[in-house]
């Protein structure tokens, strides 16, 4: 938590800074934590300002609430959900392929990855008459793996 100073608040004032600092009370946690007639009583400040100091270091440092229904509502109308054109996936997907997003498919070798991905593109292409890209890195992990124990032999 961020230490007290001037600048945390136009009435924490450099002696007002001393007598809290005196007292242990050197963070924005401290100040918090401490009861506010004991505040008033260190500080030499009305109850009605300690307030006012508390409530602007919460509204400044609290983290902000958000209902879960309108983050979701705000999320899918930022994003677009692509059908993969397989019923099942996008039924498990919630939908489709989430725009913005790099999928990453992983199975065994010959377990039809490079199969989905490809009717997949197919799919999207077609329906959106839009270019799709189709990233294959297995190469380059290849290649990573060679390159690592070439390395590690050494």
């Amino acid at each position: 938590m961020s230490r007290l100073s001037t600048k945390t608040h136009p009435l924490l004032t450099e002696s007002v800074i001393d007598n809290l600092f005196s007292k242990q009370i050197f963070t924005v946690a401290n100040f918090i934590e401490t009861d506010v007639k004991r505040l008033a009583n260190l500080t030499n400040l009305t109850y009605k300002n300690v307030l006012t100091i508390r409530k602007h270091i919460i509204n400044k440092n609290a983290a902000v609430t958000k209902n879960g229904l309108s983050a979701f509502e705000e999320w899918l109308d930022k994003n677009a959900l692509l059908q993969t054109g397989i019923q099942n996936i996008d039924s498990i997907l919630n939908g489709g392929l989430s725009t913005g997003h790099i999928y990453e498919l992983c199975g065994l070798p010959a377990s039809g990855k490079t199969q989905f991905c490809l009717t997949v593109a197919m799919n999207i292409a077609q329906k959106l008459k839009q270019h799709v890209y189709y990233l294959d890195c297995k190469e380059i992990s290849m290649q990573l793996e060679s390159k690592l124990c070439w390395t590690r032999g050494k």
